[in-house]
């Protein structure tokens, strides 16, 4: 199953984002502006059409596949990942490359600066919407064009989340 949420180049802490007074008041400013950036991939260059997704997590790329035989390429950084009711930030996964974690540090940075534990605590417990609201407000905070999830090949019930930047659309061969 594909889950997409779009949620622009990364590692460092936009001017757009407002401070604001908690999680909550974050979210009211994050989930708009992550649902205006899904409106622009989806009618941009169709973000809900593809028929296939491969992504590279050494190489921190996502690709796109288009039945008409367009390709679509972005970098990509995992955000984090959850599973049975917990998001985990990827910067406090063990197994993750060097180098591939920067939108999740740069989310983790924001928090710092103005106090969201949501963003510093390793892990944030609540249902996959809840992890939803963590990709819209990484959206918001930092520096990416989108937010991608999809279910983990292997691991039943386990969500990715990638932040995901410098498109390149190609046209069909």
């Amino acid at each position: 199953m594909i889950r997409m949420v779009a949620v622009c180049t990364v590692l460092a802490i936009p001017a757009v984002a407002q401070d604001v007074d908690g999680y909550t008041a974050l979210l009211e400013l994050a989930v708009p502006h992550a649902d205006a950036e899904l409106e622009g991939h989806k009618t941009g260059w169709g973000m809900f059409d593809i028929d296939r997704v491969d992504f590279t997590l050494a190489e921190s790329r996502l690709d796109w596949g288009f039945p008409d035989g367009r390709t679509t390429h972005a970098r990509a950084e995992m955000i984090g990942e959850w599973q049975d009711g917990a998001f985990t930030w990827a910067w406090a996964m063990r197994d993750m490359p060097p180098g591939t974690t920067a939108v999740a540090e740069a989310a983790r940075a924001y928090g710092q600066i103005h106090g969201i534990a949501e963003l510093t605590d390793t892990t944030v417990f609540g249902d996959l919407g809840a992890a939803d609201d963590l990709a819209s407000v990484v959206s918001y905070v930092t520096d990416v064009t989108g937010v991608y999830a999809f279910e983990w090949a292997g691991r039943e019930g386990a969500w990715a989340f990638f932040g995901f930047y410098d498109i390149t659309v190609e046209p069909a061969e």
